[in-house]
């Protein structure tokens, strides 16, 4: 049995107690990062700002006031993995457009995960298993930054929280049957990219202040490093590093922050993507850019979707050309699914994606 895809902004996570307490565990050294020199702009961006539109929906999603660049760019020291199933990654913040990725890879008969939304492989698959599981650690943070629980607070202060999932967690999601990650936690890891040097990336865009605004008005907010740890990890969205070097007050949600600092922080983790992926394994998604004869968003939309079907080519098996003719999602996409009806978090802020 799979899960099926959400209903529309329906779609309510399921959440698994059980797994909280399992976060409360475990000591890990801290994070060490080494600096590194902004990949070569030396051929044409994929997808979105690829010469047709220079300055479209999605341009302020990568500038920066005064259109300056990165003070330093931090990657994690690490050693690329080997033999891992993955390699294709969804790496937009929430709310840019990575439902709408994760769909059509799904049509393509890839084995994909996005949330608690898994497609073409079973629920018992390792990967899946691992990934659930991967995202329930992220529970206690939600408790502490979005619902303002004092005990998880306190559990917090005293250090009592796992910063991070394990390791082995984490090397089953990436060694089992998936082949492409979306949403979160991914845009949380930069450790991915570094483990994944080699995989293809899909970078969903939007402009930075309406980001901010469906975040913050639509959602619960969005976690987010503190503003004064930037300086000492990957990128703004680098969860696990900030709480596991900074704690409590590492973290912080953008509907409780000045606005300035949840645009910039969204702006800055995609300008870190852009410098550390390369420009052929990058592909930048905007469906707010109408690129077709009569400017509609379905019709730019399907652009992208050939534009990055083009992207994958090289990688993708057969079924990449297109959904066969059984395949339930063939045509117009109808979602499947819907609430879970005993677990009615609607104020959790991955509610909608």
């Amino acid at each position: 049995k799979q899960k099926t895809a959400p209903k529309g902004d329906e779609h309510v996570p399921q959440h698994h107690p059980k797994h909280i307490n399992w976060a409360l565990e475990g000591k890990y050294d801290n994070p060490v990062f080494k600096e590194v020199q902004a990949v070569p702009q030396d051929a044409p961006p994929n997808g979105w700002d690829d010469g047709y539109i220079p300055d479209g929906n999605c341009s302020s999603s990568l500038r920066l006031a005064d259109d300056r660049g990165l003070e330093k760019i931090l990657v994690p020291d690490t050693n690329p993995l080997s033999a891992s199933s993955v390699w294709l990654l969804n790496v937009g913040a929430g709310t840019t457009g990575t439902r709408s990725v994760q769909r059509e890879i799904c049509k393509r008969m890839l084995n994909s995960t996005h949330w608690h939304w898994h497609c073409n492989l079973p629920e018992d698959d390792r990967s899946v298993v691992a990934m659930e599981r991967w995202i329930d650690w992220l529970q206690p943070f939600y408790r502490i930054y979005t619902e303002g629980k004092a005990d998880w607070i306190n559990k917090g202060n005293r250090g009592e929280i796992k910063s991070r999932p394990n390791h082995k967690l984490m090397m089953d999601a990436l060694h089992g049957g998936l082949v492409s990650l979306g949403d979160t936690p991914v845009a949380f890891f930069p450790e991915l990219i570094a483990w994944l040097p080699d995989a293809y990336v899909i970078l969903t865009l939007r402009d930075a202040e309406k980001w901010w605004k469906s975040r913050v008005e639509h959602h619960a907010g969005d976690l987010m490093c503190a503003e004064h740890m930037w300086p000492k990890v990957a990128h703004p969205f680098s969860i696990a590093d900030c709480f596991q070097l900074g704690g409590v007050p590492g973290l912080i949600n953008i509907k409780n922050v000045e606005r300035r600092v949840g645009v910039e922080g969204y702006i800055r983790y995609n300008k870190w993507v852009v410098s550390v992926v390369p420009p052929n394994r990058l592909f930048r998604f905007c469906p707010w850019d109408c690129r077709d004869t009569h400017c509609t968003q379905e019709g730019s939309s399907s652009y992208f979707v050939k534009k990055m079907l083009e992207f994958i080519s090289e990688k993708c098996p057969p079924p990449c050309k297109g959904p066969p003719n059984h395949y339930p999602w063939s045509g117009t996409f109808k979602p499947q699914g819907g609430k879970n009806k005993n677990n009615n978090n609607k104020g959790h802020p991955r509610a909608k994606v």
